[in-house]
């Protein structure tokens, strides 16, 4: 997990995006490590390319995960430069072959029984996870 942080700590810092992490997540989670990590990586590249199409002022990601009641919580806010679409909750690419990293998060959040939910308020998208870390 905390590769995954530093990997993208320093593509941010290269693309001039302000990168916030808030994260206290324990050595044993219900995910695996690859799964945590797949998890992480697709939200991450997502919200940098997302940033990307910013001008440098308005870029910003923002990671805050902890465990509460057995339950873990992720939330990852970006900014956005347009109205994302969506298709039964789902975020919708824009890319000719897109979208395999969200329906990556959601087979793996599925897989555990958790929730996971996508949105947009303006210019600021969010994801957000809520998995028993029984």
């Amino acid at each position: 997990m905390n590769a995954v942080l530093r990997l993208y700590e320093r593509r941010t810092e290269k693309s001039g995006i302000s990168f916030v992490v808030n994260a206290d997540i324990p050595e044993r989670v219900i995910l695996t490590a690859s799964e945590l990590g797949t998890v992480f990586s697709n939200i991450l590249e997502n919200a940098c390319e997302a940033c990307e199409k910013l001008e440098y002022s308005k870029r910003f990601i923002i990671v805050c995960a902890e465990t509460e009641e057995h339950m873990l919580k992720v939330e990852v806010r970006n900014s956005v430069a347009d109205f994302v679409k969506f298709n039964n909750g789902m975020p919708v690419s824009d890319k000719k072959v897109g979208g395999t990293g969200t329906k990556s998060i959601a087979y793996i959040i599925n897989k555990y029984g958790g929730m996971l939910r996508f949105g947009q308020n303006e210019n600021e998208f969010s994801t957000q996870i809520v998995i028993s870390n029984k």
